[in-house]
This record gives C-alpha cells, sequence and structure tokens, in this order.
C-alpha cells in the first residue's frame, strides 16, 4: 500500500495565478481611479470659470498679527459684502478681536 505524503503550500503556478489575478484587478482599479480624477478635476475647472467676475475679483484674506489687521479684513468684508448679510464673518472676526 502506497501512502502518500500530505504537502502544503502551493504550486508555482497557483502562485503565478494569483499575481496575475491581483495585477489585472490593480491596473483595472487604477485606470478607473486616474478617470475619476480627471473627471473631477474637469469638472471643478468647468464651475470655476462659471463664475460670475465679482467672485473671481476676490483677494485672499490678509494674514491677522494684531487688531489693526483685524480691523483692515473688517473694512475688507463691507467693501465685499456692503449689504452685511453675511454675519458668520463678522462674528468670526468679533471672536478672533476677543481674543486679543
Amino acid at each position: 500500500m502506497k501512502t502518500r505524503n500530505k504537502q502544503s503550500g502551493f504550486t508555482p503556478i497557483e502562485v503565478i495565478l494569483v499575481v496575475a489575478v491581483v495585477a489585472i484587478v490593480g491596473l483595472l482599479g487604477c485606470i478607473y481611479y486616474n478617470n475619476q480624477v480627471k473627471k473631477t478635476a474637469s469638472n471643478s475647472n468647468s464651475q470655476i470659470s462659471s463664475q460670475p467676475a465679482a467672485l473671481s475679483d476676490v483677494k485672499s484674506a490678509p494674514t491677522i498679527n494684531s487688531v489693526t489687521d483685524l480691523d483692515t479684513a473688517q473694512v475688507t468684508l463691507d467693501q465685499t459684502d456692503p449689504g452685511g448679510t453675511s454675519s458668520a464673518d463678522t462674528s468670526r472676526l468679533d471672536a478672533e478681536l476677543a481674543n486679543f
């Protein structure tokens, strides 16, 4: 009677097949990801270019190092939002002013 040796592990063919499948799935995932990034970038570029000219002329906020910088920011907000409809900006400046 012949006894069989129990073998454990994978054969080289099985390892090659598993590596090939993982490589194919990874490649497809990479291609899909790159397409999504390109699509998102093109959508954001079209949204930026469709904004009104007034929004594209907005200056960046100055660095706040002192109370006079907060006053300058308040004046800038008042000029860009003369109606005062954005109370969130004003309340944020008031909170920063309270910290000084």
